[in-house]
């Protein structure tokens, strides 16, 4: 039992880190960020902090592979691509579900993926991960290219990158606040749109 209430604190313990630290790194900004803040914010001492993670850059990583998580479970909760894109067939109803589960993940984790994009240019390993995130929706593109007529004409790997593209940079468009000239868009229209275009590349 005891080591049961050990682990059970332990988690909670690393979540409370990984928590603060999303919040801070997104006040701050990655490179303005100290172990510091994120344990003051975690109402931690440094030392237990070091007992999860090795650096700011280690939490960093781990709010990552969260991100990809995410969009993993999101895609599980999408279109079933074997059986409603079977015979390379494929459907609006089934497009507009894995569309509407790939913006719902990118918005619960917007900050963190736009942190990441900016430090991808700055550092190898950030690239990497980064990538690694990219690669979730790309897979998943070319999957459905692959089942559909369009696989007859092009090149599916670079279709997926291309298609992708136009998902996230949507995306960013779309949760963007700072940004002076964004665009409005509902969400119920955007997802229509995006789906209703997605719809006609590869059917």
């Amino acid at each position: 039992m005891d080591s049961e209430l050990k682990t059970e604190k332990s988690r909670k313990t690393c979540k409370n880190i990984l928590d603060s630290a999303k919040d801070v790194f997104i006040e701050k900004g990655f490179n303005q960020v100290t172990v510091k803040d994120i344990a003051a914010k975690a109402g931690l001492g440094h030392g237990t902090f070091y007992l999860y993670f090795s650096d700011k850059k280690d939490v960093f990583y781990k709010l990552l592979e969260q991100v990809e998580d995410d969009l993993y479970t999101a895609f599980q909760g999408g279109a079933d691509i074997d059986a409603e894109y079977k015979e390379g067939l494929s459907t609006y109803r089934a497009l507009r579900k894995d569309i509407s589960a790939i913006f719902e993940s990118f918005k619960r984790n917007y900050d963190i993926i736009r942190l990441s994009k900016e430090l991808a240019s700055l550092d190898p390993q950030f690239a990497e991960k980064y990538y690694n995130i990219r690669l979730r929706l790309i897979e998943r593109t070319e999957r459905i290219i692959d089942r559909s007529p369009l696989q007859k004409h092009v090149d599916s790997k670079i279709a997926a990158v291309a298609i992708s593209g136009m998902i996230e940079s949507t995306a960013e468009e779309w949760l963007n606040l700072n940004n002076p000239h964004r665009i409005e868009m509902d969400f119920d229209r955007l997802l229509s749109t995006i789906s209703k275009m997605y719809f006609k590349l590869v059917s």
